[in-house]
């Protein structure tokens, strides 16, 4: 019923990822997304390394917005901003989201952060100061990129629902039971 696809804003990881360049992936997708709605599947579309990439460095926001505008342009259900590499930094984040969430008006807008740096947390509680309130998260912190293999895993979900539990925000995720599960996926 929905499906969940993205392009890189770095054609060194466009490349590496699905042999195209941006420009063929964001055509793809526009085919992929007008496929979806013709069949009433609802259409999560994104940039990813949308905050640096391993093989390029920094990504000019200029091109994350242009991204966003046109996966937005294609009547997507919801927009995903990716931290594939992991490379993003409070202050970026919060600088790309005040810039894409107003242009996505009544879209949500979804970050996916990686801990590659061990600034997951710092990032999302930016990008949540900035008006996001949906993330990906993974128990445990699994996950990470096998093209890019500086990538760790996602920020884990059992430290993301108890640090805003600590905030008072209520996630409604039971963090002992995650952690349980996380412990025995380690051994």
């Amino acid at each position: 019923k929905k499906v969940d696809m993205g392009v890189p804003a770095s054609e060194t990881l466009a490349k590496k990822n699905a042999n195209t360049s941006i420009e063929e992936g964001m055509k793809e997708m526009e085919l992929m997304a007008a496929k979806a709605r013709e069949h009433g599947i609802k259409v999560r579309a994104g940039v990813q390394v949308a905050f640096g990439c391993a093989y390029e460095g920094k990504i000019e926001q200029s091109k994350v917005v242009s991204m966003s505008r046109r996966f937005l342009a294609m009547g997507i259900d919801e927009l995903s901003l990716s931290d594939s590499a992991g490379l993003g930094n409070p202050q970026l984040i919060r600088r790309i989201v005040q810039e894409v969430l107003p242009m996505a008006g009544n879209v949500p807008v979804v970050l996916h952060l990686h801990d590659t740096r061990g600034q997951g947390l710092a990032n999302l509680l930016s990008a949540l100061k900035s008006g996001i309130t949906s993330f990906d998260t993974s128990f445990g912190g699994l996950g990470g990129c096998p093209f890019i293999q500086t990538a760790k895993g996602n920020i884990a979900t059992e430290d993301t629902a108890n640090m805003l539990h600590e905030m008072g925000i209520n996630t409604g995720v039971d963090v002992a039971r995650i952690a349980e599960l996380s412990r025995k996926m380690e051994m």
